[in-house]
């Protein structure tokens, strides 16, 4: 992402540092939101991995369900289910984001939301895909 080791330090509050030849990207920080620019009229196709820790209880399975009224984008969530055994357990997600393409006058932004539910808490993070406005 471009960022110097002093940076990184000042973020991070420890030692840390990045190799020089590793680049990252916006999409790849372990954010709930997810955001991806992308260009006007053109298909595309994301991939936003996940890490989550079960701060709750041991034994929950949370199920992921989209919230899609917008045409313009499809979000598959692989896997859909998330079982935790233990308190602090990590797992793994991949969101992906597939769109024929957003018109930069008509619709420059689709948004969708992601919602994890054991029945009784949930966690909802929003997904937004956008163009650059085309203005008059």
């Amino acid at each position: 992402m471009g960022y110097d080791t002093k940076t990184v330090r000042l973020i991070s509050g420890d030692n840390s540092s990045c190799p020089k030849d590793t680049r990252g990207s916006l999409k790849d920080l372990n954010y709930p939101s997810m955001a991806v620019k992308v260009e006007a009229t053109k298909s595309f196709k994301v991939e936003f991995p996940r890490t989550v820790t079960d701060v709750g209880c041991a034994n929950a399975t949370y199920k992921a369900e989209v919230i899609n009224t917008n045409s313009h984008i499809k979000v598959a969530v692989n896997p859909d289910i998330l079982s935790f055994k233990e308190e602090k357990e990590k797992k793994f997600f991949v969101v992906t984001v597939v769109g024929q393409g957003l018109d930069s006058v008509d619709a420059p932004m689709a948004a969708v939301s992601l919602v994890w539910s054991d029945g009784i808490h949930s966690v909802r993070s929003p997904i937004v895909a956008y163009t650059d406005m085309e203005l008059d």
